[in-house]
């Protein structure tokens, strides 16, 4: 369990330095779509976007972040 829970730090603190690096906007839509669990149109009309550009800027930032995470040695 205390294995499991020091992965949770490095986790969430991983997180959190690769999304502090990105533009407000940016983390912005990904906390609405993965911590408030809004859907990508309701994103797209609170922000002035398409859904296409939340869908892209989601996915973009998915993979930037699964690379940093990578790169640190840091997995579940």
């Amino acid at each position: 369990m205390q294995i499991y829970c020091q992965m949770k730090g490095m986790l969430r603190a991983g997180m959190t330095k690769r999304l502090d690096k990105q533009k407000e906007v940016v983390r912005r839509v990904f906390l609405l779509k993965y911590f408030y669990f809004e859907s990508n149109i309701a994103i797209a009309e609170r922000c002035g976007f398409t859904e296409r550009k939340v869908t892209h800027m989601l996915a973009h930032t998915r993979a930037q972040l699964k690379e940093y995470l990578i790169k640190e040695e840091i997995y579940l």
